[in-house]
């Protein structure tokens, strides 16, 4: 589900779902061990995802960078 939705180019409502879904692997009781992992593959998507496209990188150094 959530990659349909990253698919839609709608990254920031996927990360959401994506974090809601940890939460609740952390509430179950999930170790440390998973949740690190989720998040290390997580992590090197999102920048993926972000560093290929032009329209993403330009979002987030503006808001890093707002007035140039």
């Amino acid at each position: 589900m959530i990659a349909l939705v990253v698919l839609q180019h709608d990254l920031g409502t996927g990360m959401i779902m994506g974090a809601i879904v940890v939460a609740m692997l952390w509430y179950v009781g999930a170790s440390w061990r998973v949740l690190g992992s989720i998040g290390l593959v997580v992590g090197i998507g999102v920048l993926g995802l972000v560093a290929t496209s032009g329209h993403r990188m330009s979002r987030i150094l503006g808001f890093l960078n707002p007035n140039p």
